[in-house]
């Protein structure tokens, strides 16, 4: 079926009033899927995860809209059933099912393959935003490998995931795409006046390095403190922001801070960013740093380019694929705190990103492109 068929689209996985960059995604991925002319019924979950099993302090956005469809409890197989049936009595000719954690496969993949014994002629895609957990890997793994035979085609959105053992061997049909650039946060604010809301010092004064996003140990935080000395010697203060909430203990990144002695250049806003303060963040910063011990591919890096600021990144997983044959990012080794403070220092020299640089960048990587992409073979 090709570009010019419009499809009926099912996809099951987490969307808003849940809060987080994989609802985020899957609104967005509808809503390029329905603009290209295709029909999209979005299948929500009714329990996500249980608030024991949760780290963070909430699961929904502070202003919840009505949960939609909301059929699919993690832990209640009597929906899974459930759910299968909706989305059979659909009819769709494909059902997207997105996997980014490894404890939601048993609903996820018990509810596939139910969807398939009730209609055999629905194609059943898998998303994959990872190959494996960023912490845990061998019950995750079983799982996975359960989730890849259960579905008929794969979509990867980098191809450190595409390439990945687990994934090669479990399922044969695979297709490469990327993480689209985000489009739907609000412009990006007046860095003077983003800086004066947050507390911060004048362009003038100094230069501002972000660090945005859920902080979980893979994401190498500790690696970005350990550098800012080292920044320092040279030129113009820089300054960090640290913008997300804490989904590990908090403590041990108090304790670099404080033996470091960087508490004046360091600014913590450890709680979940609503969307409305994200241009606020981006607006302050000259920089994005992305010091990640691994990575498949960053929503942050996608919300960088939607705002044309430079990036700085680990060169692991697919985080490499975004900066090919452009400036809009830095590339240096994980774990390597001397490493991320010269590449670091670079953009922070460097002349101002060319509009039509960016734009050409934004474009590659546009919602548009990848619903085209997507659905050309499907």
């Amino acid at each position: 079926m090709g570009l010019l068929c419009s499809m009926r689209i099912a996809v099951l996985s987490v969307f808003p009033p849940f809060r987080g960059g994989i609802a985020q995604f899957n609104d967005s991925m509808c809503a390029a899927f329905d603009q290209n002319g295709h029909t999209v019924l979005k299948v929500n979950f009714k329990r996500q995860y249980p608030r024991l099993l949760f780290p963070g302090k909430s699961q929904y956005d502070e202003a919840p809209m009505p949960l939609e469809n909301a059929l699919l409890d993690s832990i209640n197989p009597l929906t899974w059933k459930k759910t299968a049936s909706f989305i059979a009595a659909y009819k769709p000719d494909a059902l997207v099912v997105p996997f980014w954690q490894p404890f939601l496969l048993p609903a996820l993949t018990a509810t596939s393959k139910q969807v398939k014994s009730l209609a055999p002629g629905i194609e059943i895609i898998g998303l994959l935003h990872n190959a494996t957990s960023h912490e845990s890997q061998s019950l995750g793994s079983y799982f996975i490998r359960r989730y890849l035979k259960a579905i008929d085609k794969a979509w990867t959105l980098s191809e450190a995931v595409a390439s990945h053992a687990l994934v090669k061997t479990n399922q044969t049909r695979v297709q490469q795409l990327f993480h689209p650039v985000y489009n739907h946060f609000p412009n990006l604010c007046d860095k003077h006046d983003s800086r004066k809301r947050l507390g911060l010092p004048k362009a003038e004064d100094a230069q501002i390095i972000l660090f945005f996003g859920l902080i979980r140990a893979y994401k190498g935080l500790d690696v970005l403190l350990e550098a800012l000395p080292r920044i320092q010697s040279e030129g113009k203060p820089v300054h960090l922001v640290i913008a997300g909430e804490a989904y590990e203990d908090w403590t041990k990144y108090e304790r670099i801070i404080k033996e470091l002695d960087v508490h004046n250049i360091v600014h913590v806003h450890k709680y979940f960013i609503a969307n409305e303060d994200v241009p606020v963040f981006f607006g302050a910063a000259d920089a994005v740093c992305l010091p990640y011990r691994s990575a498949s591919q960053s929503g942050v890096t996608a919300i960088a380019i939607q705002y044309g600021i430079p990036v700085v990144a680990s060169a692991v997983g697919g985080l490499v694929e975004y900066f090919k044959g452009n400036s809009l990012g830095r590339l240096c080794p994980p774990n390597d705190p001397s490493a991320l403070s010269e590449a670091i220092l670079s953009p922070l020299s460097a002349p101002v990103l060319q509009p039509e640089e960016v734009k050409a960048v934004q474009d590659r990587f546009s919602w548009d492109a990848f619903s085209k992409m997507a659905l050309k073979n499907a």
